[in-house]
């Protein structure tokens, strides 16, 4: 130690110049780095936001539409569009190409027609061909090789007897030439199949033009086209719930990066450390926020199914996870701990309790007798606005004959949240959510099926139906059908129920 201090007692004061501005070099170079390294990380996380948030959006599209078929069905209809397009500018590129093509031939017909060899061979033969050379040059190709005079060219020249004044090698080779380019271009006519050229390629271009728009899919053609030119082709053919998590996992990532750049301009110092691992974290924070939501450990609004969650709010539940990472972790940590406590010590709060009180012809009363407190404060526990203890849990799930799960939450619900009592049924039919937990409820309550066995009827998770029954969220539409299977087989009338 003593040794570094003679060191720094050693050094000058340009040294110490040199040493500053190297530290200065040092925390530019770092800074430069840094800011590279989050406009990486602002790019890629919006490019997979956008191209996630675009995907779940079009799927729910599709699934509001009622369009049968899968985005490969979609993909499928761009590349036959795409192929058809390719076809018509195929037949334009002819038409143009047999055009160049006719417009060169009658200019070589023209200027051979004013040729000398021409000239001369029009003088030789004057006495049976009266027209002049401005009338052969006037020709278009097709018409000089149909004149007879070129027949008569064409047979002298097929014949030995040439004559040398007007007959030369250079002249046959070149009526030889004019009428195998007639016969071409005569070929290339047949197969385009029209002789109104300028017609035929304003159908061709109007119709590359409308068989896009004219396609029963040319609006999600257009939008597959969009993930085609953005790259998100493999985000189009992954199911919605992965690209739920994607979604939430970006914006985890791009709330941390928010929140290193604060801090960057905040001229808070940035370590290796935290530039790598903060985004990871915030990602890591948005998905296990995302699976709790999904459990239903995390009330997020009234009536809201969390097996269908709004894209847009999927987007706000990842970007605060990530932009408050330790408040996320703040809060895991404490559900965590709610759910490993041990039960019988835990105070919860009721759900809709004064309704299906009244609907068991309990009066408060009756349940402040039975609680053995005074009627003001049993009416704070059945609103809601105070929680029951174990004891009055168990209590008042013994006089309402539920159990105690499915009448109260570990969560504080919505202070202006009612449940009323079902309605009866019209045409046999379920004709409101009530109805449909109450089935679920007397299934239950009859012993006919457990909490388990029926959200694996349901194909849903125990903390999923636990929410339903308790009034925390609304039926899912995907229960409505089984559920009204349940209320056609079982015995126990919702309606005879609702009226006891």
């Amino acid at each position: 130690m003593s040794g570094f201090a003679n060191v720094l007692q050693r050094i000058t004061p340009s040294q110490e110049g040199v040493l500053n501005i190297a530290e200065m070099a040092r925390a530019f170079i770092g800074t430069c780095l840094a800011i590279t390294w989050l406009l990486v990380l602002y790019a890629f996380t919006i490019w997979m936001v956008v191209g996630s948030l675009s995907t779940i959006l079009l799927h729910d599209e599709f699934v509001a539409a009622g369009i049968e078929g899968t985005f490969q069905d979609i993909a499928l209809a761009e590349q036959q569009v795409v192929m058809q397009q390719e076809t018509i500018w195929r037949q334009l590129d002819q038409v143009d190409h047999y055009e160049n093509l006719e417009f060169s031939a009658n200019q070589r017909s023209a200027n051979f027609a004013t040729s000398d060899d021409w000239v001369s061979y029009i003088d030789f033969h004057s006495a049976t061909s009266p027209q002049s050379i401005d009338y052969y040059a006037s020709l278009a190709l097709w018409e000089f090789v149909e004149t007879d005079l070129f027949h008569m060219a064409q047979a002298e020249c097929q014949t030995d007897g040439k004559d040398a004044n007007s007959i030369t090698n250079r002249f046959c080779r070149e009526i030889e030439n004019l009428d195998e380019q007639n016969d071409r271009l005569y070929g290339m006519r047949l197969d385009i199949e029209t002789s109104d050229l300028m017609a035929y390629r304003e159908n061709l271009y109007k119709k590359a033009t409308t068989i896009r728009n004219e396609h029963p899919l040319s609006q999600h053609i257009t939008a597959i086209g969009f993930f085609y030119r953005w790259g998100y082709t493999y985000l189009i053919y992954l199911p919605r719930p992965v690209m739920v998590m994607v979604l939430t996992m970006s914006m985890g990532i791009l709330g941390s990066v928010i929140t290193m750049t604060w801090k960057l301009l905040g001229s808070d110092k940035l370590s290796i450390r935290s530039l790598a691992m903060l985004p990871l974290v915030g990602c890591m924070s948005a998905f296990v926020i995302l699976v709790f939501a999904k459990a239903g450990q995390i009330t997020l609004s009234t009536g809201i199914d969390p097996g269908s969650l709004n894209p847009f709010f999927i987007s706000f539940l990842g970007i605060i996870s990530g932009l408050l990472s330790e408040s996320a972790y703040a809060r895991m940590a404490q559900i965590g701990h709610r759910f490993f406590e041990a039960s019988d010590d835990i105070t919860r709060w009721g759900i809709g309790l004064e309704a299906i009180a009244q609907s068991e012809g309990l009066s408060p009363d009756d349940l402040s007798s039975i609680l053995g407190i005074h009627p003001s404060d049993l009416q704070s526990i059945l609103s809601g606005e105070s929680p029951a203890t174990p004891e009055h849990q168990t209590l008042i799930a013994a006089a309402l004959r539920r159990p105690v799960e499915t009448l109260f939450t570990d969560l504080r619900p919505h202070p202006n949240q009612e449940v009323e009592p079902p309605p009866p049924l019209q045409n046999g039919n379920l004709v409101s959510d009530q109805s449909y937990t109450k089935v679920l409820q007397a299934l239950l309550d009859n012993g006919e099926k457990d909490l388990e066995a029926l959200a694996a009827e349901l194909e849903a998770q125990t903390g999923e139906l636990s929410d339903v029954l308790s009034g925390n969220a609304a039926v899912p539409e995907g229960w409505k059908p089984i559920i009204q299977k349940f209320a056609q087989s079982t015995p126990t009338d919702p309606a005879t129920n609702a009226n006891d």
